[in-house]
């Protein structure tokens, strides 16, 4: 049972976007999702019927008529009225349009609004600010708010959430780089809270404005200057669409920088493909986060600690993900900074912590709060004079090493603190679920109605109720074992605690033993689940899967982090749906009546592709290409242009259609196998000119089902369906290599290892779904106990995946998500 609480609502008020938390009656935090993001655009629109657009549709309608946008109304918070179109429209009236989204989202979800309401602001932002946004939760029905500073309801969450030790007296920093401005803070504990003992900004600086950065240097890198009105000016809707899907662009490469070391953009109009690296773009950053950096010496100064005194640094804000930022700052204070998963929702979660403490807590009367015009760029600073050379971290990761002489050109590379949220070992974790997309009109004439608290239902009524609930167990030799909820993915601590008693699992399997004396046991990650595909991403931080009507993110510590709305037909093929991820991890392509490709940062469609009933697809390793069935055909999509390259064909394709696909792992060849009802043909082609290079030869009678490549491009597998047969070819010459068999196998899933020392297949007994381990040195199938096979519960398998360490295999099917180890 989760304990009891009263309702709550977090909101934070962004720059950018606005994130909004809440907090059910019996202790649930849910994010609320708007357009299926729980990141609200906090841009507003004027339709031609003068009504407030926000979110999404208010960016999607500003392509034809941009002078009726407002993106970023926060930022004219002192301007008292701003011109959208041909009318004058009151701030308070922007802000109100954006949080009366937000009240009707929750009352959508929660069926009221919560009697503790939060509201965020910038610590910087004196009474009148403060008023304006005060004056806009009573427009938008929300008349019972408390402001919190942004950096007090990150400190909280740091507290209350990550479990970070902050002693009273003690300060921490507050580091909060978002999309459109700039504002560290120095946060100190008190008895009953915490005071902002010294804040500061800058409002002109922004992930968006290293977004403008990045683009004066395309500018420079393609075509004069002329050849670039299309995007100072965009005149046609051509040129719009083109401005639009740069700027997004421009954003997804950075992102991605701060992941890789390398990204390839598109310039469209000019038709330009662009090689962006790291070390580029944190040239290009680097003057404005040094002028950020001179801000965070003043504000530590302005606060009368010293760098060595401060208990932590924590960063907040989308931006603050580039590592650069985390270096910088480690060289000025000698102190890792602490970063999260999810930096942009950090805030509106603090804000409902903050409501646990003390329901007062506002700037200190004596806080060093200095507008950002202030900030000093003083670069003196007795804050070097006593630095610490080693950095407190969490104990899960290693100390940084000690600092080296540097140019200020050469920043050393830091690896943050990374701290997830904990989990309790006394009750479930705190699950992050979906709400249903909510309206977009907002009339400002017109006072919307306030929420009648006190005729309220006090419920909580759930209206988007989960069925998986989360347990986690292993199971070893000779009964139960221990349970654990763990932070580092898919990775169990070699200490776990005991189980607890609504843990046990009289009907779960016995652990196996391969045939190099390894026993394998499963961990049950979601249960009372029905998943019809799953995969998880590149570098193992996000599990996907489907549902009947639903796409589902999930963080492998064990907490929902979105829930897609997906509405092609669920029974249009009841045997299940397929997905892969691109390379990068930020695209999904999932296939059920066509493919459908997810950008998973923002939580949208990328593309909607016609393509057959879950047809098999498959990315390239460098994440141009992804190649998926269609009329008898095979479609080769390029990702960037979001153009056709080819349309293979082959007449081993006309009866079934596409049954496998796979590129080898140096992007060279493409394998495919189809066939019909008496034989299943295996071909080759090469994708520098896609041509056939493998005649084509049939594998097995009857129907084919997997195809994967090992990890060193040596061997090519293929199954056949419901034969219990793989077939392994060794791919220097597409000789056959050798034939594996396993009664019972299904032969609708394989997967490497990323080692390539162990082949994962799938096989039935009776009503339970069986994991096929295969050693690739022995060509053996790793054999199991007497009567303990590695099964799963319930259905056939609909998915299998390795971690990227290879230590655990993630399988699912239509009764739960199962993790197996080696113990």
């Amino acid at each position: 049972m989760f304990p009891s609480h009263n309702g709550a609502l977090g909101i934070d008020f962004g720059t950018s976007h606005t994130v909004a938390v809440v907090r059910r009656r019996d202790g649930r935090v849910q994010s609320l999702l708007f357009d299926s993001s729980p990141l609200l655009p906090s841009a507003v629109f004027v339709d031609g019927d003068e009504r407030l657009v926000t979110g999404r549709d208010a960016l999607e309608s500003a392509r034809t008529a941009p002078a009726r946008l407002e993106p970023h109304p926060k930022r004219r918070v002192d301007d008292g009225t701003v011109l959208l179109g041909d009318r004058e429209w009151r701030v308070v009236d922007l802000f109100a349009a954006v949080l009366e989204r937000v009240r009707r989202e929750c009352v959508q979800v929660m069926g009221e609004v919560p009697q503790d309401v939060a509201v965020t602001h910038p610590a910087v932002w004196g009474a009148p600010r403060r008023e304006v946004l005060r004056k806009a939760c009573g427009r938008a029905g929300l008349s019972k708010v408390r402001l919190v500073p942004e950096p007090v309801a990150a400190a909280y969450y740091l507290v209350e959430q990550l479990d970070h030790a902050v002693a009273p007296g003690t300060s921490i920093l507050v580091y909060d780089f978002g999309a459109g401005t700039f504002d560290v803070s120095v946060v100190t504990r008190r008895a009953r809270g915490f005071d902002v003992t010294a804040a500061s900004g800058l409002d002109e600086l922004g992930g968006i404005d290293i977004d403008a950065a990045i683009a004066a240097e395309l500018r420079e890198r393609v075509g004069e200057v002329g050849d670039w009105n299309w995007f100072s000016h965009p005149g046609t809707a051509a040129e719009r669409r083109g401005r639009h899907d740069l700027d997004r662009d421009i954003r997804l490469a950075k992102e991605r920088l701060s992941r890789q070391t390398t990204a390839d953009l598109y310039v469209p109009i000019l038709d330009r493909d662009v090689h962006l690296t790291r070390a580029e773009l944190e040239t290009l950053a680097r003057p404005l986060l040094d002028r950020a950096v001179a801000v965070v010496r003043s504000v530590v100064e302005g606060a009368g600690v010293r760098a060595t005194e401060l208990g932590g640094i924590f960063l907040v804000g989308g931006a603050s993900r580039m590592p650069l930022v985390a270096t910088l700052l480690h060289r000025e204070l000698g102190i890792a900074p602490i970063v999260v998963d999810q930096l942009e929702q950090v805030v509106a979660h603090g804000a409902l912590s903050s409501g646990h403490v003390d329901r007062s807590t506002t700037v200190s009367d004596t806080a060093a709060v200095k507008p950002p015009s202030e900030a000093s760029d003083s670069r003196d600073s007795p804050l070097l004079a006593s630095r610490s050379t080693t950095a407190p971290v969490s104990p899960a990761v290693p100390a940084p090493a000690p600092e080296r002489a540097t140019t200020p050109g050469d920043p050393e590379p830091v690896t943050p603190a990374v701290m997830r949220t904990r989990t309790d070992e006394d009750s479930p974790p705190e699950r992050i679920e979906s709400s249903k997309r909510g309206s977009d009109m907002y009339h400002a004439d017109t006072d919307p109605p306030v929420e009648d608290q006190d005729d309220a239902q006090g419920d909580g009524a759930d209206v988007t109720p989960r069925a998986a609930r989360l347990r986690r167990r292993v199971l070893l030799a000779g009964g139960l074992g221990v349970a654990a909820a763990v932070v580092i993915p898919f990775a169990l601590s070699g200490d776990d605690p005991p189980a607890r008693s609504d843990d046990t699992a009289t009907s779960s399997p016995s652990p196996s033993t391969s045939g190099d004396g390894r026993r394998w046991a499963s961990e049950t990650f979601l249960e009372d689940v029905d998943v019809r595909a799953l995969a998880l991403s590149p570098d193992g931080s996000v599990l996907a899967f489907t549902r009947e009507e639903a796409l589902e993110l999930w963080n492998t510590s064990g907490e929902g982090i979105d829930v897609l709305p997906y509405e092609e037909d669920p029974t249009a093929f009841d045997t299940g749906d397929r997905m892969t991820f691109h390379p990068d991890g930020d695209l999904l392509a999932v296939s059920r009546e066509g493919v459908g490709i997810w950008e998973v940062s923002r939580r949208e469609r990328f593309a909607t592709l016609e393509g057959d009933r879950r047809t098999p697809m498959a990315f390239s390793p460098d994440g141009r290409l992804l190649a998926f069935g269609r009329d008898d055909q095979v479609l080769v999509w390029d990702v960037t242009t979001r153009t056709t390259v080819t349309t293979l064909t082959s007449s081993a394709w006309e009866v079934t259609g596409l049954e496998g696909i796979a590129f080898s792992p140096d992007g060279i060849r493409l394998a495919t196998v189809g066939g019909g009802l008496e034989s299943t043909i295996l071909e080759v082609w090469d994708t520098a000119t896609w041509r056939r290079t493998f005649s084509p030869e049939a594998v097995f009678d009857g129907l084919g089902g997997a195809v994967a490549f090992s990890p060193d491009g040596s061997l090519f597998a293929v199954s056949g369906l419901g034969s219990g047969r793989i077939q392994l070819y060794e791919v220097a010459d597409w000789k056959r290599a050798d034939m594996l068999e396993a009664p019972g196998g299904n032969g609708n899933h394989l997967q490497f290892s990323h080692d390539g020392a162990i082949l994962a297949s799938n096989g039935r007994i009776e009503t339970s779904g069986r994991l096929d381990l295969w050693d690739m040195t022995t060509r053996q199938r790793f054999t199991s106990l007497p009567g303990s096979p590695l099964l799963h519960r319930g259905g056939d398998l609909t998915g299998i995946a390795f971690s990227p360490d290879g230590v655990t295999i993630v399988t699912a099917n239509d009764s739960s998500i199962e993790l197996w180890k080696p113990v």
